[in-house]
């Protein structure tokens, strides 16, 4: 029996390739070995959870998903984590919702209430945040190594039609800056969060990172 409130690690990047799926894989697997139960939730998952088939339902038809159905899944997703016995809860690129909360052009105020009401929605649980950052043109460059470069021209076209794109996204150099601008604002907008958000460098490698997270968000811990 799970004898604190369960926490859920909320890993979290703006550009591809700046390591987060590799980063919530080794968190999950560094306090499984420390004896927690862990569940990690792939960013793929959220296609298949009964959860949030109102949200995906929402941006295949319309292209976006309101408030109303990010805070009604996430109620749901916390309510079905707190019914087992799992301690600890790994996802990769889920909550906070932010970089679709940006593309679909909500304002930094919006974005801000909506993080009160996602809090209040996980009073539950604990939730904790590691942002990985990372140079932008490095990254796009490992994600193209392993998606193939016609996954990064569909990228571009894409971001190109995001709400919050402030100069015209056609080419590699411009969607490098889009993803830079969205990471600063982004950054921004987290120093506002109701939970805890460690900011670690994607760059310092996969291992050093998870540490650094770990560490910092105490994950370890029992009394954390």
């Amino acid at each position: 029996m799970r004898l604190e409130p369960a926490k859920i690690v909320l890993v979290t990047g703006v550009a591809s390739g700046v390591g987060k799926t590799a980063l919530s894989r080794r968190v999950a697997a560094l306090v499984e070995a420390s004896g927690r139960t862990v569940e990690l939730f792939d960013e793929t998952d959220i296609l298949e959870r009964k959860e949030f088939s109102e949200v995906i339902a929402s941006f295949r038809s319309t292209g976006v998903a309101s408030i109303r159905q990010l805070l009604d899944a996430s109620n749901r997703y916390v309510m079905t984590s707190v019914a087992g016995d799992v301690d600890v809860f790994v996802q990769d690129m889920l909550f906070p919702f932010l970089p679709s909360l940006l593309a679909w052009g909500h304002s930094d105020e919006e974005i801000i209430s909506f993080f009160a009401a996602l809090a209040e929605c996980c009073e539950a649980v604990e939730l904790l945040q590691v942002h990985v950052t990372g140079d932008a043109a490095e990254s796009l460059q490992r994600a193209v190594g392993r998606e193939g470069q016609g996954w990064l021209e569909s990228l571009i076209t894409k971001v190109a039609t995001y709400a919050d794109t402030i100069e015209d996204v056609d080419d590699v150099d411009s969607l490098i800056l889009y993803l830079e601008s969205a990471e600063r604002r982004s950054q921004r907008l987290l120093a506002s969060a109701p939970w805890p958000v460690v900011i670690v460098d994607g760059a310092t490698g996969t291992e050093d990172t998870a540490v650094q997270a770990i560490a910092a968000l105490k994950l370890l811990d029992p009394a954390s």
